[in-house]
């Protein structure tokens, strides 16, 4: 289990774009078991609805794990 874990979500609205982050902490030692589909499916889904009206940013930096999402409302 984590000590301090935390899960920071921020949206915002600014001239018809959405801008959406959310970061946790993990713990390093525990291993990576299996691969999941969902940022797959988050992908797929993103290029569906919004085709070139998006940005996705994925970060995973020591124990932490962001994503970003900006999208065009228009």
């Amino acid at each position: 289990m984590t000590t301090n874990a935390y899960l920071h979500i921020k949206m915002k609205s600014i001239d018809k774009k959405l801008y959406f982050t959310i970061e946790n902490n993990y713990e390093i030692t525990v291993p990576n078991r299996k691969q999941g589909i969902g940022l797959e499916n988050l992908k797929k889904r993103l290029e569906y609805l919004y085709k070139n009206k998006y940005e996705l940013i994925i970060e995973q930096k020591t124990s932490v794990y962001t994503v970003h999402l900006n999208l065009n409302l228009i």
